[in-house]
């Protein structure tokens, strides 16, 4: 199915954001980058983020005794507006009949956990809709994982993964943001993404 990683804060003004990491970067020089003149390809540096990101869950899930997930990064999908909505990583998912079966074992091993947080996360309240069930118990095997429309479909599958991945490692989605930032920005350099203007000059 395609469908999205519910965990991923987005772009905007967020731990994942490239403007924080430019105000450090630096031509070969040392001279800093220049917000007028310097050009930033911000479309590579997302969609490379989302690329690190599906592998760092994958690898997630695997720590946690989830194998035979296999998650395919798509494209990232943008909001006109930030009002409302956050970017999305959004990605093609197959999963094993024997990860099917393990999902379904550590989601009603982790209810104590996961059948409150069902309820805060998917609860209609002032200022949101929510469409999907605020009651464990609805979701079944067959709403998480056997949808007739591969595509646009609340994300069951991938909200039920963020929650054992709650339950069983982390703290909260700050922390999985965190974690997974520490990691993957350690390894993308924010250089790879500039053309500095001597460099546009030159072209």
């Amino acid at each position: 199915m395609k469908t999205y990683l519910p965990f991923f804060e987005g772009f905007y003004e967020s731990i994942w954001s490239a403007e924080y990491q430019l105000e450090d970067a630096t031509n070969v020089d040392e001279r800093p980058y220049d917000w007028e003149n310097d050009e930033f390809d911000s479309v590579a540096y997302c969609n490379r983020i989302g690329r690190e990101v599906v592998d760092v869950y994958q690898d997630w899930l695997h720590e946690v005794g989830i194998t035979g997930v296999n998650i395919n990064f798509v494209e990232i999908e943008s909001p006109r507006f930030y009002n409302y909505e956050t970017d999305k990583i959004i990605v093609d998912i197959d999963v094993t009949p024997e990860a099917r079966k393990k999902i379904m074992e550590l989601f009603w091993q982790n209810e104590e956990y996961i059948r409150p947080t069902i309820e805060e996360y998917h609860t209609t309240r002032s200022g949101f809709i929510s469409f999907m069930s605020n009651n464990m118990d609805e979701w079944t095997e067959t709403e998480i994982f056997d949808i007739e429309d591969k595509w646009r479909q609340p994300p069951y599958l991938t909200c039920a993964l963020d929650y054992i991945l709650l339950a069983k490692k982390f703290e909260d989605f700050y922390e999985m943001n965190q974690k997974a930032a520490n990691e993957i920005l350690e390894q993308v350099y924010i250089e790879e993404f500039i053309t500095f203007a001597e460099d546009l000059e030159t072209a």
